[in-house]
């Protein structure tokens, strides 16, 4: 059989807490399509931890390009 690993899911509590942003703003960055996320149900929100560090990837890519424009 040939089976994937497990993906690491965090909610969007968690992932508030992990970017040290308000729950409103995670709620945000997946409503804007910032984030992809999976619903499990009808209120529970599921975000893959390789998304999360693709998306912090890309911000600390957009914030050096910022700065060297400077």
């Amino acid at each position: 059989m040939n089976s994937k690993p497990l993906t690491t899911m965090s909610s969007l509590r968690q992932l508030a807490a992990r970017l040290n942003i308000s729950l409103g703003t995670a709620r945000k960055l997946v409503d804007d399509g910032h984030l992809t996320a999976i619903r499990v149900g009808t209120r529970c929100v599921r975000i893959s931890d390789t998304e999360i560090e693709g998306f912090l990837a890309g911000q600390k890519a957009a914030a050096s390009k910022k700065e060297a424009a400077l």
